[in-house]
């Protein structure tokens, strides 16, 4: 699976567990991408990230103008350690680098979505529309 754009989850839910969640995030692991967790309620769907080790400033969260969420984090880390009784000098870096991007469902509050992070997990809010944000969106069109 490619970590690109997606519909969002085949028009959200179909095959929702087969397709989202086939690569797991390790440190060995060749594609460097969190598990996700997608959760729906009658409010809200909330995307879960684990990220352990990661702060919220390492993350960015944007909607762009096709209505695609794009999740992106980036962690470098710089590791010195030098002893000279033993005359030893060791030095390790690494770079941590992902991107998952989503489509929306048409039921999101494009003006309503929160991020939080807590305990090595990124969390997403996605609010649905209300009935009446649906119905302002209804376009009448005028027979002449």
């Amino acid at each position: 699976m490619t970590t690109t754009i997606r519909r969002f989850q085949n028009n959200w839910f179909p095959g929702l567990l087969n397709d989202m969640f086939d690569k797991e995030f390790t440190a060995n692991s060749p594609v460097c991408a969190p598990a996700v967790n997608v959760i729906e309620s009658d409010e809200l769907y909330r995307i879960e990230m684990t990220a352990p080790g990661m702060t919220k400033e390492d993350f960015s969260i944007r909607l762009d103008e096709n209505d695609v969420l794009v999740v992106e984090m980036k962690k470098t880390t710089d590791k010195k350690e030098e002893n000279k009784k033993l005359n030893f000098l060791r030095r390790e870096f690494a770079y941590t680098e992902f991107k998952r991007s989503y489509y929306l469902p048409e039921d999101v509050d494009k003006n309503n979505i929160k991020a939080s992070m807590e305990h090595g997990v990124l969390s997403i809010d996605l609010h649905k529309k209300t009935e009446a944000q649906k119905a302002s969106e209804v376009k009448r069109i005028e027979i002449k």
